[in-house]
């Protein structure tokens, strides 16, 4: 089935499906480069006024490949599972004769259960066909039908046609402000979005994009998860010391973590490990932190090593490791 669009008509009803399903709101010039992104480019580059025919598969798998840019969907998603759990089964004898079993009650319960669905129920409940495949199947058969589950929901989820989505956002935020604004506005955090975070981690190269405070807020918002009482500083005049962290459990006294950030490309040099141990004394903490996009430099390591300086240092690896950490996983993942 093909889909006939104005060109701007084409724009807004995407820009309509990312702000309602992932709570991102996209101006045109981001939409379009994030079509770059994922090698729509015919339609990124597409006029206002010019007439798209599109055919409904085609336009499901932009909305799919927009999605897991936002971190909604898991690259492995499947808007098939039963056809993916046939190629995952169909080798070994046993279990997909299993298989075959639990589909074909998942057929007849999914046709009685929507005959029977009065007109204000939305919500159907899977327990009489999981024990009934238990009671046949057992624990394996059980397995694969909560995979079905799994799998039916994430696709009616991800799905353009329907109004379903994985969180129900209070209200949209804007993508570019990632790059362009020193903002506390954390609705789905204390110091970041949620929804930046999930972002980043689809995205890491991005990283070197985003604006040097939300830089600040992603590092205190994981000291934060990590059982910190923590406290950003102003962003400007903070005299190097970006966030401060103590223990949940410690009202007051010195800090224990004090962190300097810096979001570059350049290696970072021994002038600022010096400056951060300064500041550690200076505050009386017990240790300090370097959060950096990059690493540090071999003069730079050289001088934390050999003066033992009670400095950890974030580099870009580590950063990877916390975004993997902070992020909620989207729908769509399975085992193999």
């Amino acid at each position: 089935m093909a889909i006939n669009f104005s060109g701007s008509d084409f724009l807004d009803s995407l820009t309509e499906i990312i702000g309602f399903k992932c709570g991102v709101a996209l101006d045109r010039s981001g939409l379009r480069g994030l079509l770059k992104k994922i090698g729509a480019d015919g339609y990124a580059n597409c006029d206002e006024d010019q007439w798209i025919r599109i055919h409904s598969e085609e336009y499901e798998g932009i909305v799919y490949e927009l999605l897991t840019v936002f971190g909604r969907l898991e690259p492995n998603f499947s808007r098939f599972p039963t056809i993916r759990m046939f190629h995952q089964y169909k080798e070994n004898k046993k279990l997909r004769k299993i298989y075959e079993g639990v589909t074909s009650l998942w057929v007849d319960w999914l046709d009685d259960q929507l005959a029977n669905l009065g007109p204000q129920e939305k919500v159907i409940d899977p327990t009489p066909f999981l024990l009934k495949v238990l009671d046949e199947y057992g624990r394996r058969g059980f397995e694969m039908a909560d995979e079905l589950i799994a799998g039916h929901n994430a696709a009616l989820i991800a799905s353009p046609w329907g109004n379903l989505r994985q969180v129900d956002w209070q209200n949209q935020i804007e993508l570019k402000s990632l790059f362009e604004s020193e903002g506390l506005n954390a609705e789905y955090g204390n110091f970041i979005d949620q929804r930046y975070i999930d972002f980043l981690h689809a995205n890491f190269s991005d990283i070197d994009k985003m604006h040097w405070r939300k830089f600040e807020q992603l590092t205190a918002e994981f000291l934060d998860r990590s059982g910190y009482r923590v406290e950003i500083g102003p962003g400007r005049g903070d005299d190097g010391v970006d966030v401060r962290a103590w223990p949940k459990n410690v009202e007051n006294g010195y800090p224990q973590i004090i962190v300097q950030c810096k979001r570059q490309k350049a290696k970072v040099d021994k002038p600022i490990i010096k400056s951060l141990y300064a500041d550690v004394v200076h505050e009386n903490a017990t240790s300090g932190l370097l959060v950096t996009t990059s690493q540090l430099s071999p003069g730079a390591e050289s001088v934390r090593s050999a003066r033992s300086y009670p400095i950890a240092v974030a580099d870009r690896n580590t950063l990877r490791e916390w975004l993997s950490a902070l992020r909620k996983p989207g729908v769509g993942s399975f085992q193999s």
